[in-house]
């Protein structure tokens, strides 16, 4: 059953589908019985009762009038919701199908996803050429990056954007944050290096391009360093730590 890709069950994130899988075969199981129930009215405490009116039934309660107003109106109330169902996993299948519908639909049911909102400016910026829309796929990243301050995976995304609109300014500043994220640092060092191997290179404005270079060149270095001091001070907190467990200057 692909009852978990019908939506009927919210869980609240764009992987839903994944998370409610392992319900499936469960409700197979229970979903069955009650609709077996439901349809063929077993367990019914009348059911003994051979010279009541209406439908003949079997030992086991199962009507065996296939006529029956009731059951015709069970079978068409199951069969409306199958349809249903249907209808919406049908839809959510070809979401799948395509990296900006299934965006568009993860948009919808989490709309502060800022790994959402960040891949979908992906597909403005020109992954899909028909899609080009530098201004929307700005927009997003900024609704990603208000959602997140923290996000620093936006960065190099930023800078993709900025440098096909010509703002080298804000492309450098958004390239060198890049290149301090551990999640996108591997794109960003290459792109860093010839960016700055060109641009340096100029006769006429490499001068001036030398000294924005080692502007932010400080930057990181600067970010390193307190990097490098936060993992000392960490790494002597746990050495103090271990002192006292063992209850000695020395381990």
């Amino acid at each position: 059953t692909l009852f978990p890709v019908s939506g009927a069950i919210k869980v609240g994130t764009s992987i839903a589908d994944r998370i409610v899988v392992p319900t499936t075969f469960a409700f197979a199981i229970f979903g069955g019985r009650l609709l077996t129930a439901l349809l063929l009215n077993i367990g019914n405490d009348k059911s003994d009762q051979t010279e009541q009116k209406g439908p003949a039934r079997t030992r086991s309660g199962i009507t065996t009038a296939a006529t029956s107003p009731q059951l015709v109106a069970r079978v068409a109330l199951v069969s409306l919701l199958f349809g249903s169902m249907y209808k919406r996993v049908h839809r959510r299948s070809l979401e799948w199908t395509d990296s900006l519908s299934l965006l568009e639909s993860s948009l919808i049911s989490c709309p502060r996803s800022a790994k959402s909102n960040l891949e979908i400016s992906k597909i403005y910026s020109g992954l899909y050429k028909e899609k080009f829309d530098l201004p929307k796929a700005i927009s997003y990243l900024e609704k990603a990056e208000r959602i997140d301050p923290n996000y620093c995976d936006v960065s190099y995304q930023f800078a993709h954007c900025h440098v096909q609109q010509g703002k080298y300014v804000e492309f450098e500043e958004r390239l060198t944050k890049a290149l301090l994220c551990p999640f996108t640092m591997g794109q960003a060092i290459p792109l860093w290096q010839n960016y700055w191997k060109q641009v340096t290179s100029d006769p006429r404005s490499g001068a001036e391009a030398k000294d924005r270079m080692d502007k932010y060149q400080a930057i990181i270095n600067q970010a390193i360093e307190k990097d490098q001091q936060k993992e000392r001070e960490e790494a002597t907190q746990q050495l103090k730590t271990r002192r006292k467990e063992y209850g000695g200057d020395e381990l």
